[in-house]
């Protein structure tokens, strides 16, 4: 982990490769896709005042997927909520290189481990 961003370096496996690093680390505004399935960038602004984060995971800098989350409640930590959690839309088709390694679990993965270090 690179404790100073919240960042994690995780293996995937991509279709017909070998091993990679992902890289799951907190979104930006300018992570937010325009054209995913989601409004990321309408979920991006409501964020703020629902007191939720975004994170993203990223592999040689595409972007393959985003979860939003929050950890409730404020003074007393014990809830992960996950919101929001999409893949890459290019990489949901037939004919294209796929990660083996299912982004979702790597996203649910980093809401969980982010609680569990608050509650520790």
């Amino acid at each position: 982990m690179d404790s100073d961003i919240g960042a994690y370096h995780v293996p995937v496996k991509i279709e017909g490769e070998k091993v990679k690093n992902a890289l799951l680390s907190p979104a930006q505004l300018s992570d937010m896709p325009k054209n995913w399935t989601y409004p990321w960038t309408e979920i991006w602004n409501n964020n703020r005042t629902e007191r939720l984060t975004i994170v993203k995971m990223s592999v040689e800098s595409e972007l393959w997927g985003l979860v939003q989350y929050g950890i409730f409640p404020k003074n007393n930590p014990s809830i992960v909520v996950i919101d929001n959690l999409e893949t890459n839309p290019l990489c949901r088709g037939k004919k294209t290189i796929r990660l083996v390694e299912p982004v979702g679990k790597w996203l649910i993965w980093y809401c969980v481990n982010v609680e569990l270090k608050i509650v520790s």
